[in-house]
C-alpha cells in the first residue's frame, strides 16, 4: 500500500484532535483511500500539546518551513489560529493538490463530481 506524508502545522486544539483522529480511524481511512496516511511533521510555536501525545521528538517542529520546503510531504494542513496565521506566500511553496482529490480525501469516497 501506497504511504502518503502529512505536515500538521498548528498542534492547538483542533491540530490535536486531528491527530487523535489520524490515529483512531488509521485503518478506516487507508481502507478507503488506497493509500496509508504517515503523520512526518508537526509545527507548532508550544509543542505541549504533540509532547502530551508521546509523539516522537523528531517529528516535532518549532518551524513550519519544514514542512512546507519537505518534498516527501505531499498533504500540509494548516490549523493555525492566534495572531500570525499562516501566509499565501507560506503555501504558494507547497505541493497543490486538486480539489477533486482533496474532496476525495475529506468525504473518505466517491467524489461528488468527476474529473474533467
Amino acid at each position: 500500500m501506497k504511504n502518503i506524508s502529512i505536515g500538521l502545522i498548528g498542534m492547538g486544539n483542533i491540530g490535536t484532535g486531528v491527530v487523535k483522529l489520524l490515529r483512531q480511524n488509521e485503518k478506516l481511512i487507508a481502507q478507503r483511500l488506497g493509500a496509508k496516511l504517515v503523520l512526518k511533521k508537526i509545527a507548532d510555536i508550544n509543542l505541549k500539546s504533540a509532547r502530551e501525545l508521546k509523539l516522537p521528538e523528531a517529528m516535532l517542529t518549532l518551524n513550519a518551513s519544514e514542512i512546507i520546503e519537505d518534498p516527501e510531504i505531499s498533504i500540509v494542513i494548516e490549523l493555525v489560529g492566534g495572531y500570525e496565521p499562516a501566509t499565501k506566500a507560506d503555501f504558494d511553496r507547497t505541493v497543490a493538490v486538486h480539489p477533486t482529490a482533496a474532496e476525495e480525501f475529506v468525504l473518505l469516497g466517491t467524489p461528488t463530481r468527476t474529473r474533467p
